[in-house]
């Protein structure tokens, strides 16, 4: 989708081994589906660009909940929402109520769920203002696939929003069974502790164990494999951003110089050229007149006109 001025425009780029389908195209949004090579199933995503004005944000939140494959399939949106969800994702200067309550609502109906991250605090910053107004967001069918998905906040080049890594690595090995997801309101209920405390194990507890243990082993090693990767990938993007920023320098001074050679330094040549009078004729401060074999030769001033 292309960009209006410095507002809005979204591209997205994929291998040929994934099968792309765009299926809805809005200003603030591109919604397609995905599929792997080798697989029948499709990934439903959303690529967003809310507007910075409330007003076109409200009609945002109802479009992508009219989106919303449901449960039975996964879906994943991303980009720059422009909107907060509680106080602690802004800090500093205008700090103002800080949350969207459509964009709470739109996630709450959509039974969404924050993707965790990691690096910077925030994903947007402008002097002593910060904010979190990128994210990733995904439904329980997309947390039931990918369950290791996290995102990395990296560095700010050249923007003031940082760009957001994904990675959702696939465990294999898993049932086809929910997995098993802690929710903090049970600590609430009546009798939680003892319930817990004194509930039996099934016979197959070491099976269930054992398979638990071989794919924490597996997620730790995938994990590792990244990171050392992600450690490699910023030293080279950090040495290519300052090689280009180095030519983006030396290109301006060169677009300098050659302004000052075509204008020329108009007040230095201005008080150059500052006339005085001279003998009834105009002549320049620090020039004068001088007389050979009793001609009188012209003044700087003279030669120039």
């Amino acid at each position: 989708m292309e960009a209006n001025g410095f507002i809005g425009g979204i591209w997205i780029l994929w291998k040929d081994t994934v099968q792309i389908e765009i299926m809805n195209v809005f200003p603030q949004y591109v919604h397609g589906r995905a599929q792997e090579e080798g697989s029948t199933k499709w990934l439903y995503f959303t690529v967003v660009y809310g507007s910075p004005q409330v007003t076109k944000r409200k009609e945002l939140w109802d479009r992508l909940a009219a989106l919303n494959p449901g449960n039975m399939e996964a879906w994943m949106l991303d980009g720059d929402f422009n909107a907060t969800l509680r106080l602690e994702e802004k800090q500093g200067a205008n700090r103002g109520n800080g949350t969207s309550k459509g964009f709470q609502d739109f996630i709450f109906n959509s039974e969404l769920m924050v993707v965790e991250f990691r690096g910077s605090e925030s994903t947007w910053k402008r002097e002593n203002l910060w904010k979190i107004l990128d994210r990733f967001l995904f439904n329980e069918k997309w947390a039931a696939l990918y369950p290791m998905s996290i995102v990395t906040h990296l560095d700010r080049v050249g923007s003031d929003h940082c760009p957001l890594l994904f990675h959702s690595p696939k465990i294999t090995g898993r049932t086809s069974e929910r997995p098993f997801r802690f929710i903090a309101a049970w600590k609430n209920t009546q009798n939680f502790q003892a319930s817990t405390r004194f509930s039996k194990p099934k016979s197959t507890a070491g099976t269930v164990q054992s398979s638990a243990i071989s794919e924490n082993e597996e997620a730790i090693a995938c994990k590792k494999i990244y990171s050392e990767r992600l450690v490699q990938l910023d030293a080279e993007l950090r040495t290519q951003s300052d090689e280009v920023l180095e030519q983006e320098k030396s290109l301006w001074i060169q677009k300098s110089r050659q302004q000052w050679i075509r204008h020329g330094d108009k007040t230095r040549a201005s008080s150059m050229l500052t006339p005085c009078t001279e003998g009834g004729r105009t002549t320049p401060q620090n020039s004068s007149s001088k007389t050979v074999n009793g001609a009188r030769t012209k003044t700087n001033y003279e030669l120039w006109q």
